[in-house]
Order: C-alpha cells, then sequence, then structure tokens
C-alpha cells in the first residue's frame, strides 16, 4: 500500500510539474508584446485617431501579420480601444481626487488561461498576484486565471466611483468617460489641447459602441465605420497645420530666435514630420549647440516625406555634421 501511495504522489507529482511547463509556454506565446509595440507606432503614426481597431494593427499588412500564435487564444475582444491604452495616466475621479492608471492589453485562451501587457499597476509597483483585477469589458482575472469573483477594492483604481473620469493625456489633451459598474458606460466626449472638441460616443457596459472623431478643421467622421477616411482626413488637416507651424519655425530661424524655432519645427514634426520641418529643427538645434540633435532630425528627415531636393539637401547636412 505504501508502496503504490508512494508512486500514485509520484506521478501526480509529475503531472503536475508538466502542467505548470506546459501552461508557462502557453503564456509565453500568448504574451502580446507585439500588439503592445504596434499601438505605439500606430498613436505615433495616426497622431489624431482615437479609437483603434484590432485590423488597424494586425493583418497581412499591418504592423503584425498574425496574433496570437496560440490556438485558442483571443485578444480582439477588447477591441476597438482608445488612444494611450497601456500608458499611465492621471485620471481625476468624480470624488475631485486623482489616481494614476493605466488599462492593458489581454490575452485569453478558452480555458481561461490570461495574460496581459503591462501587468496591472505596474508602474507603481502596487501588482499584487493574488488580487483580483477586472478589465473594461468586465472580465475579471487573479494571477493568470479568469475568474468571477469580485474585483479587489486596491485593483480597482477608482473605477467604482459612478460618473465621469476625466483622463489628462501627455499632449495636453483629455477624455471624459462615464462609468457605471466599474465599467465605462455613457458618455465619452474627447478635447483638443485647445479645448475644442476632438471626439464623442457612447460606452455600453465596457464597450464602446459608437464613437465620432473629430477633425481639426471640424470635420466628423464615424471613427467605428469609417476610420480609413477619417485617416485620411486627419492626415490631410495635419498637413495644413504642420505647415503653418513650419512656416512660423522659418521666420523665428530668420530673426535668429533659434529656441522659439525649434519649438515651432517641433509643434510641425508633432504634427505631421516632414523632411522641412525636420530639417528646420536640425537649423535651430545646431544654432543652439546641439550638433547630436541636429543629426538625429537630419536622419529622421531622410525617412519623412518631401521632395528629392530636400532628401539631398538632409544627406548633405548630414554629411557635413559627421565629418565635424
Amino acid at each position: 500500500m505504501l508502496v503504490v501511495t508512494t508512486a500514485a504522489l509520484l506521478v501526480f507529482g509529475l503531472f503536475t510539474a508538466f502542467t505548470k511547463v506546459r501552461e508557462s509556454n502557453r503564456l509565453k506565446g500568448m504574451l502580446p508584446r507585439q500588439p503592445s509595440a504596434a499601438l505605439d507606432q500606430f498613436y505615433i503614426e495616426n497622431p489624431d485617431r482615437i479609437m483603434i481597431h484590432y485590423d488597424d494593427i494586425v493583418g497581412p499588412d499591418r504592423y503584425v501579420k498574425a496574433f496570437p500564435h496560440v490556438e485558442g487564444a483571443d485578444i480582439a475582444f477588447q477591441f476597438p480601444i482608445r488612444r494611450h491604452w497601456g500608458s499611465p495616466l492621471t485620471v481625476r475621479l468624480p470624488d475631485g481626487t486623482t489616481v494614476r492608471r493605466h488599462e492593458v492589453l489581454a490575452v485569453v485562451d478558452s480555458g481561461g488561461l490570461i495574460v496581459t501587457e503591462p501587468r496591472p499597476q505596474q508602474e507603481t509597483g502596487g501588482y499584487d498576484d493574488a488580487r483580483v483585477y477586472q478589465l473594461e469589458t468586465g472580465l475579471r482575472y487573479r494571477g493568470r486565471r479568469v475568474t468571477t469573483r469580485p474585483p479587489d477594492s486596491a485593483g480597482r483604481e477608482g473605477r467604482d466611483q459612478d460618473g465621469i473620469h476625466t483622463y489628462q493625456l501627455p499632449e495636453g489633451r483629455r477624455f471624459e468617460i462615464a462609468f457605471r459598474g466599474g465599467v465605462p458606460d455613457g458618455l465619452f466626449k474627447a478635447y483638443y489641447e485647445n479645448g475644442s472638441l476632438w471626439g464623442e460616443g457612447t460606452y455600453r457596459q465596457g464597450r464602446i459602441a459608437e464613437a465620432w472623431v473629430v477633425t481639426r478643421s471640424g470635420r466628423r467622421f464615424d471613427e467605428l465605420r469609417d476610420s480609413a477616411a477619417a485617416t485620411r482626413a486627419m492626415e490631410a488637416d495635419a498637413k495644413v497645420e504642420a505647415e503653418k507651424f513650419r512656416q512660423s519655425g522659418a521666420r523665428k530661424l530668420v530673426t535668429r530666435d533659434y529656441t522659439g524655432a525649434a519649438a515651432e519645427f517641433g509643434f510641425a514634426i508633432d504634427r505631421f514630420g516632414s523632411i522641412a520641418a525636420y530639417l528646420g529643427r536640425a537649423e535651430a538645434r545646431l544654432a543652439l549647440g546641439d550638433r547630436d540633435g541636429a543629426i538625429q532630425d537630419c536622419k529622421a528627415g531622410q525617412q519623412s516625406e518631401g521632395t528629392d531636393a530636400e532628401r539631398a539637401r538632409a544627406e548633405l547636412m548630414l554629411a557635413d555634421l559627421l565629418s565635424r
């Protein structure tokens, strides 16, 4: 009897170890680092888009050809997601207090395994593997498993406060999102840095149901159903805005206001990075003694939109800077 019991325990121990190794390997294959990096690149290339579709970043002609690489795993269930997903943001709660909050990109398989990028509360070091967290969709998880348990108060980051949650974005813009029952549920509004309307929509129990984006010139597009048209319109507007800042920067170069010129060219690059804008900032930086910054701008300019003459000028300027 003792021999049988010992053998059974040994088999059980080996099976448990095998299961853990297999689960660990599966989780590694599910980790959404590629889609997370693709989101960052999409934000850079589309500075005025708000809602991002799964098909915007994953597909044969997208940033990531296919994902996830594990059969039965799903990442698309969270999409569409809004800009700055996964970035830590300061959020003003309905009671007037503020918290630091960032959403996570999650992959869930058919057996209830879940992996996120980043981990919740990673920035503050507050992540606890034993804590129950909840995605905006309402899905709850603890450690690496989906659960039906209620989320812990320490992991809610104020989401249990009903009312308007105001997200402060890095570039001076903001989101206003109505929360109810721990998830977005109600009106969504977005504002440009100058306070004008950038977008609006409606959440229903954690899911975005309708979303409209407004270009800087005031044109309005259905971002869920016609994102391609929104992208084209916003790119056209961005080019117009960028050219205004570039011309302002050029005027300041002439008057030798190099600090002001660098700032104006920077605003132009933020809107739409052209060779002319990068070369203008390179000149301003060089005049301010920032040779390394000027070299970086010349290199970036070579990868940007512009004429053949501007590209040749960037090559000559870069060669001159590197020879010094």
